[in-house]
């Protein structure tokens, strides 16, 4: 399972905790424990976002290096960075 789906199998075993418990406390521990994993899983998806454009951008770069005909350049110049 990946991190999404787990978080959306923990809400789903908290919402069926939630029908099945009486206690007015757990309920209301189980509501903070779903809030904690709705906050997890915006954080999630913004983090996300942010690594989809981060890859979006290198592969422009990349692009850029290859239409200037500078890709050799640039394997020479990685091969000097491991030096």
């Amino acid at each position: 399972m990946n991190t999404i789906e787990n978080l959306k199998e923990m809400e789903r075993l908290a919402r069926t905790l939630m029908k099945t418990v009486e206690s007015p406390e757990t309920r209301y521990r189980l509501g903070l424990l779903l809030q904690l994993f709705g906050k997890e899983a915006e954080r999630f998806g913004e983090l996300n976002q942010l690594l989809s454009s981060e890859l979006a951008e290198l592969e422009v770069l990349r692009k850029f290096i290859e239409s200037q005909g500078l890709s050799e350049n640039f394997e020479a110049f990685r091969k000097i960075g491991r030096r």
